[in-house]
C-alpha cells in the first residue's frame, strides 16, 4: 500500500475538517497536539510520543542516524527518500479549539511545543523547527524554553491579534491543573475545634468570666484573627455542655490524684455573694490542697450534728476511691469544737485538731488595745470615705488606707501599718482641710476629732510598740498558712510566740487555753519525731 505524508500547517477550522476525513483514511496520519488534550489519530495505529520535563538526552534529534540539521529543501528531499518507508509525521502544535477527542493520559504537555513544528517517524524525532526562525532544535523543553529565550524572531509579549486561541477545557471536561478556592481555605477538624472549645472554657472557668464573653464584639474580633474558621460556641454552651465536661474531667482528674491515697480533711463554713451558708471541703494531701465540693445548708441550722452528716457523707465518697481520711481539722468556733467532739466519739481512727493560724488571730485581738484601735480605724475610716480626703491623699501619692477584717487575718496589723505610714500625708491633708471656710459643723467637728487623733504623737508611738509586741504572732500566721505547714510546725510557732511575748501575756489564762488546744498530744508527737525539731524545746524545759 502506498505511503504519503503530509504537511499540517492550517487554522483550527481547517484541522477540525480534517479530523473528521481522517477516520476513513489508512494511507495516512494526523497528529495534534495541544497543551493539555493529545489526541491518537486511530485505535490500531501507535500512539504518538510526546517528550516531556524529563526526557533524557535518548530522545534528542541526534539519536536518528539519518537526522542532519539543515535548510527546508534538505528536510524535503529526506522525506522524499523515505516516502516508501515507515509513515513520517509533520506535526503542527496548535492550541485546540472546541471540543475534542478523548484525553490522554499523563501530565499536561508543556506549551513551548506550541511554537515548534515537530516532524517524527515512528517514535524517532526527525525534525523540531521553530516557527519564528526556522532553526532546529533539539526536542527537549528544557532546550526549546532557551531557544524561545534567545530567538529574536519571537515576541515574548505579543499584541493581541484579534481573539486568543483559548487554552482552557472545554465546558464540562475538568483540567487535572484547575485551582478550586477550597484549596485556600483551612478545614478545622471536629477534633481540633473540641480541643479550642475546651480550652476556651478553662480560661473562662478559672478567670471568673461572665459566659457570654463569648458574645462580646471585639472578643469575637480577636478570635477571629487568630483563626477565622473557628467559630466560638454561644454563651448556653459555655454555661451548659463544656461547663459539664471540664467539671467531668476536673472530677476524673482529682480521681486519680487521690485514689490509694491518705489525706486530711478540712471543713470550713462561709456565706456566697447571696449570703446562702454553705459547708465546704478541702483534702490535704502530699503537700497539696484538694478542693472537694460545697453544700447549702437551705434552711438547716449549721449545728455539729449537720456538719458531722456532711463530714460522713464525703468520707463514704473517698472510701469508694480506696482514700482513707486520718484526719479532720476545722476552725475553733464553738459548733466546730462540738462537731471534733462527735468525731473523735464515732471515728476514733480520725485525728482531729483545731486551725491553729485561727487560733493565733483570736490571740492578737485578744491583746489588743481596743481604745488605741478604734481611734484608728477613726482616723483610716476618715480617708477611706470622705471623697475629698480620699482624692487629697492619691494626689500626695500616699496608699489606700486598710480596715480590720474579723475573717481576714492579720488586717489589725496591716490596718496600724497603713496608718504609720499615711500619717505625715495626713497631718498635712486635714491641715489644709481646717483651713477651709466652707465647711459645715458636723464637718469641722469631725475634722477637730481626726486631727486631735493624728497629731498626738504618743498615739503614733503607742502603735509602733503594739505592732512590735504581737509581731512573732503576725509571723507565725503567715508561717502556718504555707501549703506545706505540719504540725511539727505549729508546735514550733507556738512555743516560739511564748519565749517572745512579755510574761505578762505568756502566763494568762486566755493565751494559756489556747495553746493548749492546739498542742494536742498527736501535735507534741509530730514534733518530738520531726528529724529537726525533735522536740529539743520540750526537753530544754
Amino acid at each position: 500500500m502506498a505511503q504519503s505524508y503530509r504537511l499540517v500547517s492550517m487554522d483550527s477550522q481547517e484541522i477540525r475538517d480534517m479530523l473528521d476525513n481522517s477516520e476513513n483514511e489508512t494511507d495516512s496520519k494526523l497528529t495534534y497536539m495541544e497543551s493539555i488534550d493529545l489526541f491518537r489519530p486511530s485505535e490500531h495505529e501507535n500512539e504518538q510520543m510526546v517528550p516531556d520535563e524529563d526526557e533524557d538526552e535518548s530522545s534528542s534529534l541526534s539519536q536518528d542516524p539519518n537526522y542532519q540539521p539543515g535548510s527546508d529543501s534538505e528536510v524535503e528531499a529526506s522525506l522524499s527518500e523515505n516516502r516508501n518507508q515507515d509513515n513520517v509525521e509533520i506535526v503542527t502544535n496548535t492550541p485546540k479549539s472546541g471540543t475534542g477527542r478523548k484525553r490522554s493520559r499523563g501530565r499536561p504537555q508543556n506549551q513551548v511545543w506550541l511554537e515548534f513544528i515537530t516532524v517524527t517517524r515512528g517514535k524517532n524525532f526527525i525534525s523540531n523547527k521553530c516557527k519564528h526562525c526556522k532553526e532546529q532544535v533539539s526536542a527537549q523543553s528544557s532546550r526549546m524554553e532557551n531557544h524561545l529565550k534567545k530567538c529574536r524572531k519571537f515576541n515574548k509579549t505579543p499584541v493581541s491579534q484579534g481573539l486568543p486561541t483559548p487554552i482552557s477545557p472545554p465546558v464540562g471536561k475538568e483540567s487535572a491543573a484547575t485551582t478550586k478556592i477550597t484549596n485556600f481555605m483551612y478545614k478545622m477538624l471536629p477534633r481540633t475545634k473540641d480541643k479550642l472549645n475546651e480550652s476556651l472554657g478553662k480560661f473562662i472557668y478559672s478567670a471568673n468570666l461572665p459566659f457570654n464573653v463569648v458574645e462580646n464584639e471585639y472578643f469575637c474580633k480577636f478570635v477571629g484573627l487568630l483563626n477565622p474558621s473557628y467559630v466560638l460556641p454561644k454563651h448556653e454552651t459555655v454555661g451548659g455542655f463544656l461547663l459539664d465536661n471540664e467539671f467531668k474531667r476536673t472530677e476524673l482528674e482529682l480521681t486519680k490524684q487521690l485514689e490509694n491515697q491518705k489525706v486530711v480533711l478540712a471543713q470550713d463554713g462561709w456565706s456566697t455573694t447571696q449570703q446562702e451558708p454553705v459547708i465546704a471541703h478541702s483534702a490535704i494531701c502530699n503537700g497539696q490542697s484538694f478542693f472537694l465540693g460545697a453544700e447549702a445548708t437551705g434552711g438547716s441550722p449549721k449545728t455539729a450534728e449537720f456538719c458531722y452528716s456532711l463530714f460522713e457523707k464525703q468520707l463514704k465518697q473517698l472510701e469508694t476511691i480506696n482514700c482513707e481520711v486520718v484526719g479532720l481539722v476545722t476552725d475553733n468556733c464553738n459548733t466546730m469544737l462540738a462537731l471534733q467532739n462527735l468525731v473523735k466519739k464515732n471515728n476514733p481512727n480520725v485525728i482531729v485538731y483545731g486551725c491553729s493560724p485561727h487560733l493565733l488571730n483570736l490571740v492578737g485581738q485578744h491583746y489588743t488595745n481596743k481604745e488605741l484601735m478604734d481611734k484608728v480605724i477613726q482616723v483610716q475610716k476618715y480617708f477611706r470615705n470622705h471623697y475629698y480626703a480620699r482624692a487629697d491623699l492619691k494626689s500626695s501619692k500616699g496608699k489606700r488606707p486598710v480596715l480590720p477584717m474579723p475573717v481576714r487575718w492579720n488586717s489589725q496589723t496591716d490596718c496600724c501599718l497603713s496608718y504609720l505610714e499615711n500619717n505625715g500625708k495626713y497631718l498635712e491633708i486635714i491641715r489644709a482641710r481646717r483651713n477651709t471656710s466652707e465647711r459645715t459643723k458636723s464637718e469641722r467637728d469631725e475634722d477637730d476629732s481626726v486631727y486631735a487623733i493624728i497629731s498626738d504623737t504618743s498615739l503614733y508611738d503607742s502603735v509602733e510598740q503594739m505592732i512590735k509586741l504581737f509581731s512573732s504572732v503576725v509571723k507565725a500566721i503567715d508561717s502556718l498558712q504555707r501549703e506545706d505547714a505540719n504540725l511539727a510546725d505549729m508546735c514550733q510557732q507556738w512555743i516560739t510566740i511564748r519565749e517572745e511575748i512579755p510574761l505578762k501575756y505568756a502566763n494568762d489564762n486566755y493565751f494559756q487555753e489556747k495553746m493548749k488546744m492546739a498542742m494536742t498530744d498527736i501535735a507534741i508527737t509530730a514534733h518530738m519525731l520531726h528529724p529537726h525539731f525533735k522536740g529539743n524545746i520540750f526537753f530544754k524545759s
